[in-house]
């Protein structure tokens, strides 16, 4: 099996469980909509950014350096059921300390995030949450490692089915009141499955746990340590430009907001997401090597481009249609931050395939810096000129961020690994990215033109994309 074939075998099997997970979103996020409007859109989204920012920081960045750990030593049954145990436990004490930590300090965090103490019990609530959601961070961490993309993929689809169905039941029965419990309820039912899925691992002997436990856990620690720290910051980042926006403009512009975010995390989620449960490990593996390292990097970037372009044109396209498909005329607002959202997107998706060198090599450290580069660009540019642009201020700062954050990343990786951009990656990204901005002019200027000129475009490129993967994955060898 040729590397392209084996990339693009993974990348079914986990594109198939997002698509799942879109549909599921889709008619979820749909009816919300309907129950909840604008307003009550955004009170979730605030509710599940925190969740996220508690999530990132009390994981500890345990879990991705549990990714690595599996991932070298996946062999070894009782060494990856020893890593499955420490997880867990990790899991545990963690979200057990967050969950008191957030009932002790629930005032004052509501009084930050919404300027009074009304929320202050549902803040303490929603520790339940954060527990539920490392729980299952921990395993499906572990069955990345092994590279069981099998088991991942069916976690996906069984967790955004139920969280899907008990959302909308939730808000149905209790109204904005049900929120809260779907933002508790929907990580529970994914750290029930998540342990199911890996029980064969998980309950696998291991002689001595308890003792080993520090032993094991205190280098995940150390290594995670950076990586904590970037995912709370950048989680932290998302939290904030919604508490600024509510105090600038407004839950309702928050609602906006968290409309064009989902939107565009769902469908760059389905291309990337598909491809990240198998890219880490496999790097991971050949880091030292640094040929073959090179090669797996090249082929990745060529998948990310030949996957992505051809969907965030054609999202770019419909994107007044989508956010009335999926939310309703009340988020139109959202239409042109979306798009440029998608224009950061097409940066976004190239830079994916580079920004995994520095964890592979285990420079945590680096990968932290790069972060802070990434969202500290991305909140100052937002801040500077939110009141001059409103809503839009978010998505150009997105853009200029990706742009700033690809040069940097590309700076490390030629550091790092000798790394250079082949010809036809820098091309296809440029003709990508001024195709994404003709789009967008022409729709704004011309709406009908820019319509044909975005199925057009999004066409060839289409075209080019399955060409060229045709060719590397051998289909008529195949067949």
């Amino acid at each position: 099996m040729t590397s392209y074939r084996r990339i693009v075998k993974s990348s079914l099997i986990t594109g198939l469980s997002s698509l799942v997970n879109i549909i599921a979103g889709i008619i979820k996020t749909k009816l919300l909509a309907v129950m909840l409007g604008a307003s009550g859109i955004g009170l979730m989204g605030i509710y599940q950014q925190f969740v996220q920012v508690m999530t990132a920081f009390l994981e500890m960045g345990v879990n991705q350096g549990g990714v690595r750990q599996v991932a070298s030593a996946h062999e070894d049954k009782a060494a990856v059921a020893m890593m499955s145990k420490t997880l867990l436990m990790s899991a545990f004490i963690l979200g057990a300390a967050g969950w008191i930590i957030l009932t002790i300090f629930s005032d004052e965090i509501s009084q930050i995030l919404f300027g009074d103490y009304d929320h202050a019990y549902e803040i303490g609530l929603l520790g339940m949450g954060v527990l539920f959601a490392l729980v299952s961070a921990s395993q499906i961490a572990v069955l990345q490692g092994v590279r069981d993309l099998g088991r991942v993929a069916q976690i996906t689809i069984w967790g955004s089915v139920t969280a899907a169905i008990s959302g909308v039941l939730l808000v149905y029965s209790l109204g904005e009141a049900g929120v809260l419990w779907f933002v508790i309820v929907a990580p529970l039912f994914g750290a029930v499955i998540a342990l199911y899925y890996a029980r064969l691992i998980l309950f696998e002997c291991s002689p001595g746990f308890l003792r080993a436990f520090w032993k094991h856990w205190k280098p995940l620690l150390i290594l995670g340590a950076p990586l904590m720290a970037a995912g709370f910051v950048a989680a932290a980042v998302q939290l904030l430009i919604r508490a600024m926006l509510i105090d600038e403009q407004g839950l309702a512009m928050a609602g906006h907001y968290q409309a064009a975010w989902t939107i565009s995390s769902l469908y760059i989620g389905f291309v990337l997401g598909a491809m990240a449960a198998d890219y880490l490990p496999r790097l991971t593996e050949v880091i030292d090597n640094r040929v073959e390292a090179l090669s797996v990097i090249e082929e990745q970037g060529d998948m990310c481009l030949w996957l992505s372009v051809p969907v965030i044109l054609l999202v770019m396209t419909l994107s007044p249609w989508l956010v009335e498909l999926l939310y309703t005329e009340e988020f139109s607002a959202a239409t042109h931050l979306l798009r440029w959202f998608v224009l950061g997107d097409v940066i976004k998706a190239f830079s994916w395939s580079i920004g995994f060198i520095a964890l592979a090599q285990g420079r945590t450290v680096l990968f932290l810096v790069i972060q802070l580069v990434w969202n500290g660009i991305f909140v100052a540019i937002f801040q500077w000129s939110l009141a001059s642009y409103g809503l839009e201020a978010a998505g150009m700062a997105y853009v200029v961020a990706y742009l700033i954050n690809f040069i940097v990343l590309y700076l490390s990786a030629r550091r790092l690994i000798g790394f250079t951009m082949p010809l036809r990656q820098a091309l296809l990204l440029l003709a990508a990215f001024v195709a994404g901005c003709f789009i967008y002019w022409l729709d704004v200027t011309y709406s009908d033109w820019g319509l044909l000129a975005g199925v057009a475009l999004t066409a060839v490129f289409g075209v080019y994309s399955l060409k060229h993967l045709a060719d590397k994955i051998n289909v008529r060898g195949a067949l």
